[in-house]
């Protein structure tokens, strides 16, 4: 055989590696040079002439230069450039995104956020109040705060210009329902300051959310589907239409008067306390809150049929604020409050101040409030990112979850420590606040500037709302909250989304009639049985050859389902094999003989996954039923019908197993030894040159175990000068006729020596 040249030799090199490469090429013909072997571990090694004339030892080592390939001691050596430090001042412009686009902010973008920032106010602003008084259960300032200090914390560490965070409708409810139980089993309720309460969850969902960015958990997104999210969001929704139905009744004292015997939690149990005490509704009372729900939705249907018609201006009429000061007035001429109309009534600002959670009395019960404050943690995590992809999706700019995570949760310890609600990001109003023109986070800002400067000085006109108002709009919001829900069933229904909907159905059924809490606990936990289920399932399949051919595919594929018809115009059709990417050994024209056949004595198995502690298991039970059956799908009931004699030689092709931990490992080398222990050879081919995988091959002691093996004494196309593994699937085939011509030659040869004188 010629020696390769140096040029040669770097020729053999991927042009795209880009840097130098110097190596010498002595006459021994044996490379020389200092090696960077991770570096060259990728680069696909040239393929060795196969040995013309087989035979059954390994072929001898030739002195000729004609017969044999230079031995390489070690491969080229390639520059390996070194990452560079990064500054502090990138690392500070990472965590603090608003020091990116400040140095840039100009009188224009500032008028954009400043109009998106009040339009947002005119309607946020009562909203808050409804979450903090009606679902929520605490004062309405509470609402107010939530809305000012979080969006005001999230401009300097937001990472999506035109997210808004204030106060959410889901986690309000998950908050009121845990203040309303822990008030209820309290001896002395009036002993108990709710915002106390609200405190300790806040702080507790804010120190959540932080350790969660600080451990870089923002992969979790991925394990909650989006049917958990609309089962959630649906139940949430039918809580608050009811919650809504007992403030625009006027049934709030009724229902304070019940014994205290008598808990009201779920969202049946206040369902059939409704129904049940329609005939106690207040005529006033009624008449208030049914017209103004009725009016919102007027208002906004027409809103939307002028930006409809092209009047883009219409988008800033706010509806909610609209029917909120008119009911005031109207409730202010008419002194209906005297009429037995409740209303907000002076709004104390000195629940306004700082606070320390888990202090004083609050310490015993605090306790009950730590599940409230991670499943509403989860909760709003979930949504902000939702909200987050999505106006990222729309704006180009890329969405960071953990830094998304470590941003929510300095919001909620912020927001903590001045007793307000919990605040996420909300798709609704942050879409509202993008169509109204908004370029930075400081349109949040604004909102929060404007909401501080309400409250200090327009409050007092607001002592005359009366509350069925807010239950009202509560009412609207919980509508919306359903709009979606029929469209994603009729949509998983079609696609025959089954796992989906029986998703959505536990975890609305269970917020329906047990609690929000249930609800999000049980959609979580079947969505993690789903993650396990699918990653602790081995994907291994039997191998199978085509007829006459080097084309290795999967043995369990149906040419039903792996075929397909090309039909061309003036070409008669014909059907053609699909195969998976990579199930290939050999790349061929399309298969004309979909026959297949088994090497025999030989079983062919692929491992076309990462092998991981969750999935080894698996592999070891699919083995046994490939050995019984010839197949992954068959029945363990059924009788065996694939001989012993079909598994004397087990080869394993790993393309596609690009990761492997200890475990694996551990489990992959009890398989090798079990197979060895009962006479069986195990060939490896087609390893991936990824370092974790080779090394872990050979630390682990699988390496060894192969080179240990007659196997290895056999063949001659190994992918790697004294390397145990082989390039290809016809290799490995060809090292199993040796071994068998081998063992054939030895039972000849005692069978002759007992006839020996």
């Amino acid at each position: 055989m010629k020696r390769q040249t140096s040029s040669e030799t770097s020729a053999l090199l991927p042009k795209s590696v880009g840097m130098h490469v110097s190596h010498t090429v002595p006459e021994s013909g044996k490379y020389s040079g200092n090696v960077d072997v991770k570096a060259l571990r990728s680069l696909k090694t040239p393929q060795r002439p196969r040995s013309l004339h087989g035979s059954p030892m390994r072929p001898s080592t030739s002195n000729s230069s004609a017969d044999r390939l230079p031995e390489r001691s070690s491969p080229p050596p390639v520059a390996h450039s070194s990452v560079p430090d990064i500054p502090w001042s990138s690392k500070v412009r990472y965590y603090f995104p608003i020091s990116t686009w400040l140095p840039s902010y100009t009188p224009q973008i500032l008028l954009c956020d400043l109009v998106a920032g009040l339009s947002l106010a005119s309607y946020q602003i009562p909203l808050s109040m409804s979450f903090a008084s009606a679902i929520a259960h605490v004062p309405p300032i509470c609402g107010l705060v939530g809305l000012s200090v979080a969006p005001i914390v999230y401009s300097l560490l937001g990472t999506v210009p035109q997210m808004i965070v204030g106060p959410e409708a889901a986690t309000s409810l998950v908050v009121g329902q845990a203040i309303e139980s822990v008030l209820k089993h309290s001896d002395d309720p009036s002993a108990v300051n709710p915002v106390d309460l609200l405190s300790v969850i806040t702080f507790v969902s804010g120190c959540t959310l932080l350790g969660s960015g600080l451990a870089r958990f923002g992969f979790l997104d991925n394990v909650l589907c989006g049917a958990l999210l609309r089962g959630f969001i649906t139940g949430i929704g039918i809580a608050m239409e009811i919650n809504s139905g007992v403030g625009m009744l006027g049934l709030n004292k009724v229902l304070a008067g019940l014994p205290s015997k008598v808990h009201l939690h779920s969202s049946y149990s206040k369902l059939l306390f409704l129904l049940g005490n329609l005939t106690k509704a207040h005529y006033l009372t009624m008449v208030m809150g049914l017209s103004s729900f009725v009016a919102i939705f007027v208002l906004r249907y027409f809103k939307k049929l002028l930006v409809h018609h092209n009047i883009k201006k219409a988008v800033f009429f706010p509806e909610i604020l609209f029917v909120v000061i008119l009911s005031t007035v109207v409730c202010t001429a008419f002194d209906l409050e005297k009429d037995g109309v409740e209303v907000v009534g002076k709004i104390h600002l000195g629940d306004f101040h700082l606070r320390v959670p888990f202090n004083g009395d609050i310490h015993e019960i605090s306790n009950q409030l730590l599940s409230t404050g991670v499943m509403a943690a989860v909760l709003g995590f979930f949504e902000s990112t939702t909200a987050a992809k999505a106006l990222g999706s729309n704006t180009g700019v890329p969405v960071s979850s953990n830094r998304e995570l470590v941003a929510l949760g300095v919001v909620g310890l912020s927001v903590s420590m001045v007793g307000a609600l919990p605040s996420f990001g909300g798709y609704g109003r942050s879409k509202m606040n993008a169509m109204t023109g908004a370029k930075t986070c400081f349109s949040g800002a604004f909102m929060g500037l404007v909401t501080i400067l309400v409250s200090h000085f327009l409050l007092n006109y607001l002592e005359n709302l009366p509350n069925c108002v807010l239950s009202a709009i509560i009412g609207v919001v919980g509508i919306s909250l359903l709009e979606e829900a029929p469209k994603d069933l009729a949509f998983h229904y079609k696609s025959r989304g089954w796992n989906e909907l029986i998703t959505f159905a536990v975890t609305a059924f269970a917020s329906f009639f047990y609690s929000v809490d249930l609800g999000i606990a049980l959609g979580c936990v079947y969505s993690v049985i789903r993650v396990i289920k699918h990653s602790a399932q081995s994907r291994i399949q039997i191998l199978a050859r085509e007829q006459d051919s080097n084309i290795f595919v999967n043995a369990d594929e149906s040419l039903e389902s792996d075929g397909y018809k090309i039909t061309i115009p003036g070409v008669p059709s014909r059907r053609v094999k699909r195969t998976e990417p990579g199930s290939l050994s050999v790349i061929s024209s399309p298969l004309q003989n979909n026959a297949l056949e088994e090497i025999e004595g030989c079983l062919i198995v692929k491992i076309p996954e990462p092998l991981t502690f969750t999935n080894a298991a698996d592999l070891q039970t699919r083995l046994r039923r490939i050995e019984m059956y010839g197949s992954t799908k068959a029945h363990p009931s059924n009788p065996r019908h694939r001989q012993e004699t079909m598994n004397r030689n087990i080869i394993f092709d790993l393309h596609g197993m690009t990761g492997l931990d200890s475990s694996a490992s551990q489990l992959l080398k009890e398989i090798i030894e079990n197979y060895q222990k009962k006479g069986k050879n195990v060939f490896f081919c087609r390893v991936p040159h990824f370092a974790e995988v080779r090394e872990r091959l050979q630390n682990s002691g699988i390496k060894a175990l192969i080179e240990a093996s007659s196997s290895f004494l056999f063949g001659n196309s190994t992918d790697w000068e004294d390397s145990p593994y082989y390039e290809d699937i016809p290799d490995a085939i060809k090292a199993v006729d040796d071994v068998e011509a081998a063992s054939a030659f030895s039972d000849i040869t005692s069978f002759m020596s007992t006839f020996a004188f």
